[in-house]
């Protein structure tokens, strides 16, 4: 059966101009393409604590596992291939936290939140939260909010540019 488009209400993640661009251009691999896009997906869709995943929440991740049904290779060993040659690209930070037997290797997007979120753990100031549930399994089980203009426009009437800007003005207060 094909798929009959994207259903109203369905939610958006942002995904940084680069990506669609010089990135897109440079993947040449489909197992760094995907790690990208989910770990985008992932990051974005991490609601509480510090946003960075661990190994073990990507390589169990179940989305990611099931795109790798591969005969040929192992679909963890699919999944830190991908990871690494997007580390490799820069896209992804990884970084190990921890000591000791304790010790884990985390994952974050290379931008400037990613970037402070490294320095902290660098510091000791962000630690892992034990047991905390990653992100959905699917990204319609995601907690969907609506945005004013989509609550104003599904149960008012269409919007105006005025309209609009009244709206932000009181999301704002």
């Amino acid at each position: 059966m094909a798929e009959e488009g994207f259903p109203s209400g369905t939610s958006y993640t942002p995904v940084p101009n680069h990506v669609f661009g010089r990135l897109l251009e440079a993947i040449t691999d489909i197992a760094e393409l995907k790690c990208t896009l989910r770990l985008l997906w992932l990051l974005h869709n991490r609601k509480h604590g510090p946003r960075y995943l661990t190994e073990a929440d990507i390589t169990a991740d179940p989305v990611l596992c099931r795109s790798f049904p591969s005969p040929n290779e192992e679909t963890k060993d699919t999944i830190l291939r991908g990871l690494r040659m997007a580390v490799e690209r820069g896209t992804i930070l990884e970084s190990p936290i921890g000591g000791g037997s304790e010790s884990e290797k985390v994952f974050l997007l290379n931008d400037a939140p990613g970037r402070r979120t490294l320095e902290k753990l660098a510091k000791d100031e962000a630690r892992p939260v034990p047991g905390r549930r990653v992100a959905p399994e699917h990204p319609e089980e995601a907690e969907e909010r609506p945005n004013i203009f989509t609550l104003y426009e599904e149960n008012i009437g269409l919007l105006t540019p005025i309209l609009a800007d009244r709206l932000k003005e009181a999301e704002r207060i």
